[in-house]
């Protein structure tokens, strides 16, 4: 078998379902290893990871009152990523943003019409948040409505 190419590709999480996909594709010569230019390539995806995110790898700030990065992940060649505590958990779980958007879409209604789409939402969820929203939203609607 006769190795022409090799590639390297890496996925690289940047945030809460954020992540960055880097490869390179090398040509190689009967002279070279393909295992030594695919460390190469896996070598030059990291790097390059790193000089573009900097601010993911900043020791800089590590044990002071502003910031104290932690080891969340060590990639294979054994350099630890930094990041802060908070790096890798959500800042909402996914009910409490559903909801978030909900209590957002409610209070942007412009109409009573509109607004009573959410009706069986707000009480299918018997969220506090949620019903408090809702029934300012709508007796906003009605004065607008009895003051024309």
């Amino acid at each position: 078998m006769k190795i022409k190419t090799v590639s390297y590709q890496k996925v690289f999480p940047l945030g809460q379902f954020i992540n960055e996909r880097i490869g390179v594709e090398c040509e190689i010569n009967e002279m070279e290893n393909p295992a030594t230019i695919l460390q190469e390539a896996k070598l030059m995806v990291e790097k390059f990871h790193r000089d573009s995110n900097p601010q993911l790898y900043d020791v800089t700030k590590m044990g002071t009152e502003e910031e104290t990065p932690t080891i969340k992940y060590i990639p294979q060649n054994g350099e630890p990523f930094y990041a802060p505590p908070d790096f890798f958990t959500p800042k909402t779980n996914p009910k409490e943003a559903q909801i978030n958007n909900f209590i957002e879409a409610i209070s942007t209604t412009t109409t009573i019409k509109a607004l009573e789409i959410f009706k069986k939402l707000v009480d299918r969820e018997n969220n506090p948040a949620l019903t408090t929203i809702y029934n300012q939203r709508l007796k906003e609607l009605q004065s607008w409505i009895g003051a024309k």
